[in-house]
């Protein structure tokens, strides 16, 4: 079992004690050959354009061996003399290599040759995470095949929960789309994962800048989904209010309850401080973005809302169209035209030490910059932004106030998406839809990504078309399995999708507090990790779907 426990079964290997690294740490030895001394600088393939950082001295005096992180490749340097802090080009170089290391292995650097020997292996850390992967599925299937059997023995239907309260205009009656809030479920579940740290994978957590990686989709995703819900929202409280100013005055309210909620949880563990409390955050965002986008599409939603004719949604949405593109061409033109002191026009770098640190205070470009004009500084701002660890910036906001402007976008192509299950019927008709809306984003989205890098913490052009496009696809397999051919009800994920505020604000709120977390032992591999992080999932899904089975939907 040593293989799933990440561990070799041999604590001590060339006179060094494994037990004394930590998760995603090897140990790093030297040969010098005639050297009596050395220094090494290390460059992580996570920081772009940055230069070498000092990492320690080595030699016989000193210690020959380090500990380093495996989280992502190097660049090592050997220097012959102390070159400061930082070094671009060295000019006492001894040797310069790659080295891709692995948790708990033991390395020798052999500074003559150039190369680096194994001298003890790493472990296979995804051996953890493919095996507790598969017994989900396995468990997934089993339940799923059981749960089909009874329903075919009590010859019942499925069950469609929520159902929709208005009626099409022939009066039949259409029931609420399950995958929308399974789609949800998942984006909530998977949040909640994330948070929890994921096992403790890099190639599950949020990329430090540039780049996509499965947490960066989270959010998106939500706002995305929100989008969807928004035209049906809508169409619904103008039937029942007849009055564009009545709805706006609701979608207000909605929109300062999202927004004080969110300040309220960013006291969470460092109290309301005001000097210095964080204003925006998650749920912020969805507020600002929810009254900007649903007040659009109140004010231009048609008050004759037309059934019949080609290019039915475009034409619904095409003032609202118009609206959004002007908005975001205004976003584009600030950040490409706009000067910021000290920094180059459309700067979409991390700042810091990144092109050795020629931009230090640069980081996020128009978009911090205005951040801080908006809050008066930045210490309402993000204090430990994933930028500050790598590339040693200051305070940053992914979630910064500008940040809105070009998140609309987001929003309003899950509007899109939306339309098109609010005015088309048939299931081939949205579908086809979906699936060419999805295509079109992630193939834009990769092609403008050449002059607009794909980032989530500017949140990007190519950022919003490239999780909008996922998005629509992740829709269209939900749909095909379950409202199309019912293959699958969507639990367990559909529980959560139907009490989604409640699990954001619970998860936010327990986020410390036993029997959600716990701790044993050192909690110094993946595995363990992984198991914590699954537990709370797996407690916020049974307390999700003991409301379900109560009736029981918090809506704000």
């Amino acid at each position: 079992m040593a293989w799933l426990l990440e561990r070799s079964g041999r604590d001590e290997v060339a006179n060094l004690d494994t037990n004394q690294l930590g998760i995603d740490e090897a140990f790093l030895t030297f040969d010098l050959g005639n050297r009596s001394q050395a220094w090494l600088y290390t460059l992580s393939e996570d920081c772009h354009k940055c230069p070498f950082e000092l990492n320690s001295k080595i030699g016989h005096l000193e210690s020959n061996v380090t500990k380093i992180s495996t989280k992502h490749a190097w660049t090592l340097l050997l220097t012959e003399s102390d070159e400061g802090l930082f070094v671009k080009n060295s000019s006492s170089k001894i040797c310069e290599l790659q080295a891709s290391l692995g948790q708990f292995g033991i390395y020798n650097v052999k500074a003559d040759k150039c190369k680096i020997d194994v001298i003890s292996k790493p472990v296979n850390i995804y051996a953890p995470l493919i095996a507790v992967a598969s017994l989900l599925v396995l468990i997934g299937v089993i339940l799923g095949f059981i749960s089909s059997v009874l329903n075919y023995c009590r010859k019942k239907q499925k069950f469609e929960p929520d159902r929709e309260s208005s009626k099409p205009e022939n009066n039949v009656q259409r029931r609420r789309v399950s995958s929308l809030d399974t789609f949800r479920g998942i984006s909530i579940l998977l949040m909640i994962f994330v948070n929890d740290g994921a096992g403790g994978y890099q190639i599950l957590e949020h990329v430090t800048w540039d780049g996509l990686q499965l947490a960066d989709f989270v959010f998106p995703w939500f706002l995305w989904i929100m989008g969807v819900c928004i035209p049906i929202s809508v169409k619904s409280q103008l039937k029942r209010k007849s009055n564009k100013f009545l709805v706006l005055i609701s979608i207000f309210k909605r929109s300062c309850i999202l927004f004080g909620l969110g300040v309220m949880l960013n006291t969470l563990g460092v109290g309301p401080k005001l000097e210095t409390l964080r204003i925006f955050g998650v749920l912020q965002r969805f507020g600002i973005l929810y009254f900007l986008t649903a007040g659009i599409c109140t004010i231009f939603w048609p008050t004759n809302l037309k059934t019949t004719g080609r290019f039915l949604d475009l034409r619904t949405l095409f003032p609202q169209w118009i609206v959004h593109l002007l908005l975001h061409a205004a976003h584009l033109l600030i950040v490409f035209l706009y000067k910021i002191p000290g920094c180059p026009t459309g700067y979409f770098g991390p700042g810091g030490i990144s092109e050795n640190g020629l931009y230090v205070n640069c980081t996020g470009g128009v978009s911090a910059y205005l951040d801080k004009l908006i809050l008066g500084g930045q210490t309402h701002l993000y204090q430990n932004p994933t930028t500050k660890f790598v590339y040693k910036t200051g305070p940053f906001d992914p979630e910064g106030p500008y940040g809105c402007l070009p998140s609309l976008l987001t929003v309003f192509l899950g509007v899109q998406a939306g339309a098109i299950l609010l005015l088309y019927k048939k299931s081939s008709e949205r579908l086809v839809r979906w699936f060419l809306w999805g295509a079109v984003c992630l193939v834009s989205g990769f092609a403008i990504s050449i002059i607009i890098p794909i980032n989530k913490n500017l949140w990007s052009t190519t950022f919003s078309l490239c999780t909008s496009g996922s998005a629509f696809l992740v829709l269209v397999l939900c749909y095909i399995l379950i409202d199309k051919i019912s293959l699958w009800n969507g639990a367990p994920f559909l529980y959560p999708g139907m009490n989604a505020t409640i699990m954001y604000v619970g998860h936010m709120v327990a986020y410390q507090l036993w029997p959600w977390h716990w701790s044993f032992g050192r909690m110094d591999t993946h595995l363990i990790l992984l198991v914590e992080a699954l537990w709370g999932v797996g407690l916020w899904t049974i307390i999700a779907y003991i409301l379900f089975r109560k009736k029981f939907f918090l809506s704000i």
